[in-house]
């Protein structure tokens, strides 16, 4: 089956490069208690109840939040990105995936996000994204040649000066791995520690699902054989049907980034 007809997607032109482009809405995957629990508790997720859990977003718009997961191929922070998953809330919850096919279009994704995505918002979710999803994207868009210095030009930076807008930064890092959103970047993980009193050296996501949410994934695929599998498929062992996988679990990781902002404002 071809890519299109498994992940309802279209080829994205942008800038010489081209990548794989999905846009889907919260009802449209099956993402089990996580996704009934967020239909079921869409009251708390007005915006006067985000505001009240995160008073330093009294002037930002729903629309402007993004939640944000990455998958790329290994460990190290060198090893290319080829998923870049999204979630904005507004009326309804949309879910947007830029996903390169195969290592040469990293680069297009990653500019992509950069000058297309990016400037549309004004803080950043993620979980455990200080330490994995900000500075890897920090990383590989050096790597590309889209940040210029390590310590001269952070994400948001870029953003606002695509946006042609003022946006509050703090001072920047000289280290480039550190997290280039400061105050304007939420990592969920350390909230719900404090939240749910879980030991320390519990990072993982579907820890939380289960106990927040009774949820257990069935037939997801591990997130530590995605980089064996992505490479599966680039070189031609494989099928289209196990990127079709990966982009359903990173679609879950949002969707449950959504379901873990609920449970906060609660």
């Amino acid at each position: 089956m071809k890519l299109e007809d498994l992940l309802h997607g279209r080829v994205e032109h942008y800038r010489g490069g081209t990548f794989f482009h999905i846009q889907r809405d919260l009802h449209d995957i099956d993402s089990g208690n996580i996704g009934k629990y967020i239909e079921e508790h869409k009251n708390v997720l007005l915006l006067k109840n985000i505001r009240k859990r995160f008073p330093d977003l009294v002037h930002i718009a729903k629309k402007r939040m993004l939640f944000l997961d990455i998958e790329n191929c290994g460990l190290a922070y060198e090893d290319p990105i080829f998923l870049i998953g999204m979630l904005q809330i507004s009326h309804d919850i949309t879910l947007k995936s830029l996903l390169a096919r195969d290592y040469s279009e990293e680069s297009a994704i990653l500019s992509y996000f950069l000058n297309q995505e990016l400037p549309n918002y004004e803080v950043v979710f993620t979980f455990n994204g200080k330490t994995y999803d900000i500075p890897r994207i920090n990383q590989r868009s050096i790597e590309n040649g889209l940040l210029e210095e390590p310590d001269s030009e952070d994400l948001f930076a870029y953003a606002s000066k695509q946006n042609h807008v003022s946006i509050n930064t703090k001072s920047k890092s000289e280290n480039p791995l550190q997290p280039f959103l400061n105050g304007e970047h939420h990592d969920i993980l350390h909230l719900l520690r404090q939240r749910t009193k879980l030991p320390k050296q519990s990072r993982k996501l579907q820890t939380y699902e289960k106990i927040l949410f009774n949820f257990r994934r069935r037939g997801d695929i591990p997130g530590k054989k995605i980089p064996q599998a992505y490479g599966d498929y680039v070189y031609g062992r494989a099928d289209a049907s196990i990127l079709a996988q990966i982009v359903h679990h990173n679609q879950l990781d949002r969707i449950s980034l959504a379901g873990f902002l609920t449970y906060l404002c609660s």
